[in-house]
């Protein structure tokens, strides 16, 4: 994925990829939420209840399986590099991102190319769905769709 302070991607050869790699990222974004929390939730924690829930155990559990868990504890660093809160990640992020997806999108869509992925494309998509276009909420995307490297 293109760092923040690189606007634009270059590798677009014209308007109508752009578009396309904007509607998959705004279609998209359902579908890579859900496989991020299958990645992280601890399968011996059974399933939570709710999205609310899965993700604050994941971002602020003591639980040994979610401090010992190297992909939790990668993602957790990311938000505190960021100086972000759970909670606003949890219901101005996540939650938010998830729900104006889930209404645009009917079916599972590809999500494209991480590299494909510019902050401009990141700036339109939230512009798209109603959210905040604030560096905030760019690095909050960032934040769900970088790799996580960690490896157990």
């Amino acid at each position: 994925m293109y760092s923040m302070t690189e606007r634009v991607n270059p590798c677009f050869q014209n308007s109508v990829e752009k578009q396309l790699v904007e509607l998959k990222v705004l279609l998209g974004f359902r579908n890579e939420i859900e496989e991020l929390e299958l990645f992280l939730w601890p399968v011996s924690k059974g399933k939570p209840t709710n999205r609310t829930e899965l993700w604050t155990k994941i971002l602020t559990s003591k639980d040994e399986e979610f401090m010992s868990n190297p992909q939790i504890t990668e993602f957790r660093n990311r938000l505190n590099k960021m100086k972000m809160t759970p909670d606003f990640f949890i219901k101005r992020c996540v939650l938010k991102f998830y729900e104006r997806s889930s209404t645009l999108a009917g079916h599972k869509v590809k999500f494209p190319k991480r590299s494909l992925v510019s902050y401009e494309i990141i700036v339109n998509v939230l512009d798209n769905m109603g959210l905040p276009t604030h560096d905030v909420y760019v690095s909050a995307v960032e934040i769900l769709l970088r790799p996580i490297t960690s490896v157990e």
